[in-house]
């Protein structure tokens, strides 16, 4: 089932298509349902459709109260910040993230008035979506006591590790809830474990976001990309350089260098943060009119045995 954002709004009176098979399939199921009454007789009224071929097209809309259809796979991180202008204008625009895993939808879920179903969706799941959403109701004192289940950015991948990019996905998706109209976009492939301390990883990536992101202002795009380097990994994040222009970028966040503005401020603490897990912090040009930091992590390999101290007389020793 489907599972409901408790704030109250309107039943949808448009239907907003965004890119993806599913999202065609689900939102013509959901036209189907709204043209029928209880009985499966049909009736008038369904709501309207408008099927977007690019998620700025949100900008333009007018209509108040609606539900946006989303494919969770089809949603690019820099997209995100188009989606969440989009519900903040009025509190009767909801949307549905359609995934086969919820993980896939996990940055989208951080939007207000957002919920995650399942792919494929049963009828009852559908038929609810064009309800009007229930006002939140107060929990019982057993319910207030139970520990929230993670969504997944918590999880940790075998052998004690965690999973790299999905913490860099949770912080470029912090990163467009939190405002402006930046765009962020990452580039990465598998997992990537880690052994690193997950939460100074996060406070020292977090810091350098917040130099890209102000750097990269109200419409500047922020890239990152993480790989698989020799001994380890490398994060590479890509911004304009605005502010940092004719500032000596290679000295900019090194141990040595003091003062600044609050985004450089931040940064350097952040580098701080990762040098003290034995990181590689690097700031430097890029691309024209572009920065390039790059952060380098050694993977951790297991202390070696001792071999097995043996006595005098053992003719193997």
């Amino acid at each position: 089932m489907a599972e409901r954002d408790p704030e109250r709004r309107a039943a949808p009176s448009e239907l907003w298509i965004g890119p993806g098979r599913h999202a065609r399939e689900a939102a013509a199921c959901l036209l189907a349902l709204a043209g029928l009454d209880e009985d499966g007789a049909p009736r008038r009224g369904a709501p309207a459709a408008l099927r977007l071929a690019d998620l700025e097209e949100l900008l333009a809309v007018r209509t108040l109260t609606g539900l946006l259809i989303l494919e969770a796979a089809r949603v690019p991180l820099e997209d995100i910040g188009f989606v969440r202008r989009f519900l903040e204008r009025h509190p009767g625009r909801a949307a549905v993230v359609l995934g086969g895993e919820r993980e896939e939808a996990r940055a989208l879920l951080a939007l207000p008035r957002t919920s995650w179903l399942a792919w494929p969706p049963d009828l009852e799941a559908l038929r609810a979506l064009l309800l009007p959403a229930p006002a939140a109701a107060a929990p019982r004192p057993s319910e207030g006591a139970r520990p929230a289940r993670s969504r997944g950015p918590e999880a940790s991948v075998p052998n004690g590790a965690h999973d790299l990019r999905a913490l860099l996905e949770e912080l470029l998706a912090a990163a467009v809830v939190l405002g402006g109209g930046a765009r962020f976009h990452l580039r990465s492939g598998a997992a990537c474990p880690v052994h690193e301390d997950r939460q100074a990883l996060r406070e020292g990536l977090e810091g350098l976001l917040v130099l890209a992101r102000a750097c990269a202002g109200d419409e500047g795009l922020v890239r990152a990309a993480l790989d698989p380097a020799e001994g380890g990994v490398r994060i590479g994040l890509d911004f304009p350089r605005a502010a940092l222009a004719g500032k000596d970028l290679p000295g900019l966040l090194g141990p040595e260098a003091s003062g600044g503005e609050g985004a450089t401020e931040a940064a350097r603490t952040g580098a701080e943060r990762l040098r003290g897990l034995g990181a590689r912090v690097e700031l430097g040009d890029g691309e024209p009119g572009r920065v390039h930091c790059e952060v380098r992590l050694g993977r951790a390999r297991p202390a070696p045995t001792r071999p097995r101290a043996g006595k005098a007389e053992d003719p193997f020793a």
